[in-house]
């Protein structure tokens, strides 16, 4: 059988992004994807295989053909979510054991080691935000600009505690990635969600111009930073705003979740048959 030319990938955050928005315009988007052959679906996330599987069951989103999980050091693909051995192999060569990492920062009395399994990042809570943070059912869910832990003070703690992880970790292969101010993962070193998402599009024999990506909080970053097309949603974290502002390949999207995911992907191209309905709405609404 002839391979399908892939010309469609969307790579997209779940939390903030793609799981949140309106069920309508989640529902547009998937089964514009899911009648498209040449058509891929990338979810990239910070959440465990599991937790993003319970979270694809909670929005009602089908499974993708890869899941990037673990701030990008877990790649699984196909039916069942296997792993892609190659890429995987990969990353655990740059990783240097989770004992040495959560050793250097086990004297930091302002991180909470966070209670997941994943093999090749250590990931940690910054307590004094989190307890700033409104209730919820999920504590890695997005929480709205709103929220206490969004604001400029939790940034600042946010800053300084990444600061010090970073200072004690000096010596380590390994980068500090601080999110949402509320997160601080460890991950190799050149290992996040762009970089492997750029190893995936290699494995899929897909071209970098058929992607964009989409994301909504500062683990993100990393996807912009790739020069693919990118849409930042409406409820951004707000230090993630400012860190792509200036990059013509992004588009800042006015609506939030799923909706500002069809939005930009107005924008960028995608969804020729609903331009019209838009009425021009993603040009309008653009902030570059």
């Amino acid at each position: 059988m002839e391979r399908v030319s892939i010309r469609y990938v969307l790579a997209s955050d779940l939390d903030g992004t793609l799981a949140d928005g309106s069920e309508q315009a989640r529902q547009e988007l998937i089964d514009w994807l899911q009648a498209r052959a040449d058509a891929r679906l990338v979810y990239v996330t910070g959440r465990t295989p599991e937790s993003a599987r319970r979270l694809m069951e909670r929005a009602s989103l089908p499974a993708p053909d890869v899941l990037i999980a673990d701030v990008g050091t877990t790649v699984l693909a196909g039916p069942a979510l296997e792993p892609i051995e190659p890429i995987e192999a990969a990353i655990e060569r740059e990783w240097p054991g989770t004992d040495v990492v959560r050793s250097r920062l086990a004297p930091m009395e302002s991180l909470r080691l966070q209670d997941v399994d994943a093999p090749r990042r250590v990931s940690w809570w910054i307590e004094p935000v989190r307890q700033q943070r409104g209730t919820a059912d999920d504590p890695f869910a997005a929480r709205p600009p709103d929220d206490a832990s969004m604001q400029a003070d939790a940034a600042r703690i946010a800053r300084q505690v990444g600061a010090e992880a970073v200072d004690r970790l000096a010596s380590l292969p390994v980068d500090v990635v601080v999110s949402a101010n509320v997160f601080l993962d460890v991950l190799p070193r050149g290992v996040n969600k762009g970089s492997t998402l750029l190893r995936v599009l290699n494995w899929l024999g897909a071209e970098r111009d058929s992607c964009v990506v989409a994301g909504d909080s500062l683990n993100d970053l990393a996807l912009f930073t790739t020069g693919l097309r990118g849409i930042v949603v409406g409820n951004c974290e707000p230090a993630l705003a400012e860190r792509v502002s200036g990059m013509s390949h992004i588009y800042r999207a006015r609506e939030a979740g799923a909706d500002g995911v069809l939005e930009g992907l107005r924008h960028h191209g995608w969804l020729d048959e609903l331009r019209d309905a838009a009425d021009g709405e993603g040009d309008a609404h653009g902030r570059q």
